[in-house]
């Protein structure tokens, strides 16, 4: 697994990131964002481009506007996901494959 990422920001830096630090990655218009605790980062890439290559690292895309990080998952209530103090819609078209990569206890 990749330890760190260097991510090209909107502002033409290179800013090297944790993958272990990245909570989600939530579409912004043209950019999408990667959410870290301590810092969000724009980049120039949509959520499709990032959605399989970020399958491998752990993440999963839940909602047409989020990618999340399975491991950062506090909770799912209903069709919310609860992430590090943040809630994140789940969408239906989403719902089988995030269920499918979870390993739930029944």
């Amino acid at each position: 697994m990749i330890k760190n990422l260097f991510l090209l920001t909107r502002y033409k830096r290179l800013v090297n990131v944790p993958v272990k630090d990245i909570i989600l990655i939530e579409r912004a218009k043209d950019y999408s964002r990667f959410v870290t605790k301590n810092a969000n980062y724009l980049v120039k890439a949509p959520l499709t481009e990032l959605e399989q290559g970020f399958a491998q690292y752990g993440f999963c895309r839940v909602h047409r506007s989020y990618i999340v990080q399975l491991e950062k998952i506090d909770e799912i209530v209903d069709d919310i996901i609860h992430i590090d103090g943040k809630h994140v819609p789940m969408g239906k078209t989403y719902q089988q494959e995030l269920f499918l990569r979870l390993d739930i206890i029944r």
